[in-house]
């Protein structure tokens, strides 16, 4: 999955239609960041290693993620108001 699905996809579940902004690595992180320039997760190799296979759908997971933030939002908002 690229970054700009996982993007779409966090949209879909918050139902935001913020724009997607690129930006560059330096403007990111600052002068001098470094990365690798691909990841590519190995699903397989992780079950072949360990035995273990995941079984949580990404959009099951983002889900969780948002509703858990979601919940969270109005006490960092609190917080940061004192």
């Amino acid at each position: 999955m690229s970054i700009n699905q996982l993007a779409a996809l966090i949209g879909k579940v918050t139902g935001s239609s913020s724009p997607v902004n690129h930006l560059s690595y330096e403007e990111a992180y600052g002068p001098g960041f470094e990365d690798m320039q691909r990841r590519v997760p190995c699903v397989e190799k992780l079950e072949r290693l360990v035995h273990y296979r995941p079984s949580t759908s990404l959009e099951a997971v983002v889900r969780r993620v948002v509703d858990y933030e979601w919940v969270r939002m109005p006490k960092r908002a609190m917080a940061m108001a004192v």
